[in-house]
């Protein structure tokens, strides 16, 4: 069956964006309002990359005037007529008040064109006529997100191939993740260890030791008092040192904040994806839903965490899968660089491609962090 959903473009997008997220229609239009023509276009551009759906050429949307009356019952006239045999439904939300009420009296005088508002404050849809019901709930997992790009994730397992329980994986991630980087030489000095399997660490110092003992006591690693060094098993248990852990940590901080409440604050979460493509995969580190919307998180480690060409792959990722439409977060155990200039220059990057940076400072907090840019972001989803 042919179903169209007629947007209505005239203030923020994202009530558009879920209102096709969510209902699904094979076609989309749009009555755009004068002087919304910018808000169009990075509408438009993410629709076009949603999977099956079918949008008018760019150039056939004209605007009109918004409080015309007259002139949008008759464009809206006009949209109706190139789809005779689609059901039809309107999302009146991102419009002024004259541009809704002529939408709605058009479809008063038709009997099967449905009405609805994204409602995103109580994250619902509420349908005006033709209700399908009362209200619907916004709300879908990670897989149905993906999928609506033409995106088939496979979940990593990155605990089953490890030599210790997630248990103690959990634990040593909350240890690294609150060394606030006293910890960071150390770590260097594990990821830059050549070979495979089994790996060798000197300790040179007291915190070292200590780190070194208190992950020994985890079962992550084993000790050798007599020679001086920690032991790494294993591959897997090498990855997991060299920067998995933080994925953990995040992971579990998210974790930690569905089970605070009865109803959990994401509706989906999962850490560790990956996005098959032609070429290369794309990796996402973590991934949240909340209430249809992506809030996507890159973490690194190691001493080259700033440079640049890390921010340029985070966008990447989220140009493929909804781009201003969701939020992306760039996760690191680092301090940001001595180097005022440096750190200056990685900021301005980073908000000029709108990414919200955690430094190793403010990791203990990502839970709250991720929380806050999906409810309130630093950076308007559209």
């Amino acid at each position: 069956m042919e179903t169209l959903q007629v947007l209505l473009v005239g203030g923020r997008q994202i009530p558009n964006f879920l209102g096709v997220m969510l209902l699904r229609p094979n076609k989309v239009h749009f009555l755009l309002s004068k002087g919304s023509e910018n808000l169009l276009d990075p509408l438009y551009e993410t629709l076009a990359k949603i999977e099956g759906l079918v949008l008018p050429d760019r150039d056939q949307i004209k605007p009109i005037d918004a409080n015309d009356f007259q002139a949008n019952i008759s464009a809206l006239e006009h949209i109706l007529n190139k789809y005779p045999n689609a059901q039809v439904s309107f999302n009146l939300t991102c419009s002024s008040k004259v541009m809704a009420i002529a939408a709605y009296e058009v479809a008063r005088e038709r009997k099967d064109i449905k009405t609805f508002y994204v409602d995103t404050s109580n994250g619902r849809i509420v349908w005006f006529k033709g209700k399908e019901a009362d209200e619907m709930p916004i709300k879908i997992s990670i897989e149905q997100y993906l999928t609506m790009y033409g995106r088939k994730p496979v979940f990593k397992d990155i605990f089953s191939k490890l030599t210790f329980s997630q248990e103690a994986a959990i634990k040593a991630a909350n240890i690294l993740a609150s060394g606030y980087g006293k910890y960071l030489a150390f770590l260097e000095r594990i990821r830059g260890t050549q070979g495979s399997g089994s790996r060798k660490v000197a300790i040179k110092n007291e915190i070292e030791l200590n780190l070194a003992l208190r992950l020994a006591e985890l079962g992550i690693v084993d000790y050798s008092e007599e020679n001086g060094y920690l032991i790494i098993r294993s591959n897997e248990d090498w990855n997991f040192l060299k920067g998995e852990w933080l994925e953990v940590f995040v992971w579990h901080e998210v974790k930690k904040l569905q089970e605070q409440t009865q109803e959990p604050f994401f509706d989906d979460f999962a850490v560790s994806l990956e996005i098959p493509m032609e070429g290369a995969k794309k990796e996402i580190d973590l991934a949240c839903i909340y209430r249809a919307q992506l809030i996507h998180c890159s973490c690194k480690t190691g001493k080259n965490s700033f440079e640049t060409r890390h921010l340029d792959e985070l966008s990447a990722i989220s140009n493929l899968i909804g781009g201003r439409f969701c939020t992306r977060v760039f996760a690191t155990d680092r301090l940001l660089p001595n180097d005022l200039s440096a750190a200056k220059s990685f900021l301005d990057q980073a908000k000029q491609r709108e990414i919200v940076v955690v430094t190793g400072k403010e990791l203990p907090s990502i839970g709250d962090i991720l929380k806050k840019q999906a409810k309130n972001p630093d950076y308007q989803r559209i």
